[in-house]
């Protein structure tokens, strides 16, 4: 039992943990800008009120609470040669390019319908990276132990996607000499770091 264990312990090691983790990354990028950034800059740069960007914030986020529970039963139910998680991961990489790019760099006469379903598709390609990366961190191993091993460094390359969808604009002014507006370029940080992470996990992490 002790031999078993001792194995179990070792049977994870920090590249494979940094490769599962890596999809995290854009996560947290969309957890530091979806709900802060992104509304303020529909209100000042666009010209939205405040009030067609709360209730479009607010529906899609009422129609996500019954998304969620419905894409859990869905990915339960996957059955395929790839695993039952890793095809909704790399599924929900041109869902959340399309509509990232769709959300971060509007149309200069975009209203309060056009965000809407820009959030619709965005929180939909969300939730199908988010739970297929968390249960499939469920399945990567057993154990209690090694399970807070595999989300500990899920949310810390979040947080390191969070400081650097941040830094984008800062390090974008420093090299460039041009004041930019934040939010497009913290929209390429998303747009190319969701295939690259997505990607590197889905095709060199195993799933059990």
């Amino acid at each position: 039992m002790a031999g078993a264990a001792d194995v179990s312990r070792a049977s994870i090691s920090g590249p494979r943990l940094a490769i599962f983790a890596a999809a995290g990354l854009p996560v947290g990028g969309y957890v530091a800008t979806l709900a802060v950034y992104l509304p303020n800059y529909y209100a000042r740069h666009l010209g939205l009120s405040l009030a067609a960007v709360g209730i479009a914030f607010t529906v899609v986020r009422i129609l996500d609470i019954l998304l969620d529970p419905a894409l859990g039963v869905v990915m339960d139910a996957t059955k395929t040669r790839f695993g039952r998680f890793r095809p909704w991961l790399i599924a929900s990489i041109p869902v959340l390019a399309i509509a990232t790019a769709a959300a971060y760099f509007p149309r200069p006469n975009a209203g309060a319908v056009y965000l809407t379903v820009c959030l619709l598709v965005l929180y939909a390609g969300y939730s199908m990276c988010v739970l297929a990366h968390a249960a499939w961190g469920t399945a990567l191993v057993h154990e209690y132990h090694q399970r807070s091993r595999v989300y500990g460094w899920i949310q810390a390359v979040g947080v390191v996607g969070a400081a650097g969808v941040l830094l984008a604009p800062i390090l974008f002014t420093l090299v460039t000499h041009k004041k930019v507006e934040p939010v497009p370029v913290m929209g390429w940080f998303l747009v190319i770091s969701v295939p690259l992470t997505f990607a590197l996990t889905g095709l060199f992490e195993r799933e059990p």
